[in-house]
């Protein structure tokens, strides 16, 4: 999200959470195979108009991400475990 708020294009290793954070915004490579990581770092280098694009995607990525939404969805968050916490009182009885 940094490399995004000063307008950087971004490669990031393909895994748990990238794509939920960084949507298309990023190219992604495989961690685990080196000819994966120079063939994205060398598109990167050679493509002008695709690092234009994923500055773009990013910026606006970015601006979805401000502090009131992660509020919001840290409150629905809690608001969805306050109904599994209710389960584990005392004396309730799973009908």
């Amino acid at each position: 999200l940094e490399a995004f708020a000063h307008g950087c294009p971004v490669l990031a290793s393909r895994g748990s959470g990238a794509s939920e954070q960084l949507g298309d915004a990023a190219l992604v490579f495989d961690p685990a195979n080196p000819m994966d990581i120079a063939d994205a770092m060398a598109t990167l280098l050679n493509d002008a108009a695709l690092r234009q694009t994923l500055v773009g995607r990013g910026r606006r990525r970015l601006q979805s991400r401000t502090v009131e939404g992660y509020l919001e969805r840290m409150i629905q968050a809690l608001d969805r475990f306050e109904a599994i916490r209710f389960t584990w009182r005392a004396g309730y009885v799973h009908a």
